[in-house]
């Protein structure tokens, strides 16, 4: 019976460190099944919204850089919100530096990278990112400092109420690696009732 119970827990755990790796460890290699012509037709409008990020300047503004890629439908509804929303539009190509990072395509970039010029294509640009799971934007401050990340599914509201958030400096004068950013954060979604379904980091 004990030999039993022990196999049981084993087996348990064996199925569920396969889905941790399949979906939470490595959902960057993940494939969604998504037709072309939708895939197409959203990345036809997307690059209205963005910089060119074949040379990214983090300066002037606070940026935003958007990792994502076609075969990941999080990702595609991500681009539709976009798409689809005025406000959304307004804020990423008034508000912010805006950059899009499409995984699907490895191309070449031009980034300072603290403090460092580099000539670098998509794939090691993720690298140096920690980048495992898409959609993941990253957020950095006129100093190209990191202020936070968001990892995962991502809805409109939030983006929407993110950005606000940049725009006000919330962050500003609180320090990321004690949780002070993240706190401040998650109590300015639940004063807007913004539902969290991603990872911040």
């Amino acid at each position: 019976m004990k030999n039993l119970i022990l196999l049981t827990i084993f087996a348990i755990a064996f199925s569920y460190a396969i889905y941790y790796n399949e979906n939470i460890l490595n959902p960057i290699q993940k494939k969604d099944t998504i037709p072309t012509k939708t895939i197409n037709k959203i990345n036809n409008k997307i690059d209205l919204y963005f910089k060119d990020s074949s040379k990214i300047i983090l300066n002037n503004k606070d940026s935003i850089i958007f990792f994502v890629k076609d075969t990941n439908t999080n990702s595609v509804k991500l681009k539709e919100y976009i798409t689809n929303s005025k406000i959304l539009q307004n804020k990423l190509t008034k508000e912010v530096n805006s950059y899009y990072i499409n995984m699907n395509k490895n191309k070449k970039h031009t980034i300072f990278y603290k403090n460092e010029k580099l000539d670098i294509d998509s794939k090691t640009m993720a690298s140096l990112y920690n980048i495992d799971t898409v959609p993941t934007l990253i957020f950095l401050d006129m100093n190209n400092k990191e202020i936070f990340s968001l990892i995962g599914e991502i809805g409109k509201e939030q983006l929407i109420a993110t950005l606000d958030f940049i725009k006000e400096k919330l962050y500003k004068n609180k320090d990321r690696k004690s949780g002070e950013v993240y706190n401040s954060l998650i109590e300015y979604y639940k004063k807007n009732a913004i539902t969290i379904k991603n990872f911040i980091k």
